[in-house]
């Protein structure tokens, strides 16, 4: 499981952690999770 937070004032969450095997990728809109193995995006 990740864990996220986001300050009151700011526009995009910011990553507390993430489980092993997966990566962050960044983009305009906030934090999206990868899978390191396949490169495949985790849907929320």
């Amino acid at each position: 499981m990740a864990s996220l937070c986001q300050e009151e004032d700011s526009e995009t969450p910011t990553v507390q952690c993430v489980p092993s095997g997966f990566k962050i990728v960044a983009n305009d809109y906030g934090p999206n999770f990868v899978c390191e193995t396949c490169n495949v995006a985790v849907y929320r």
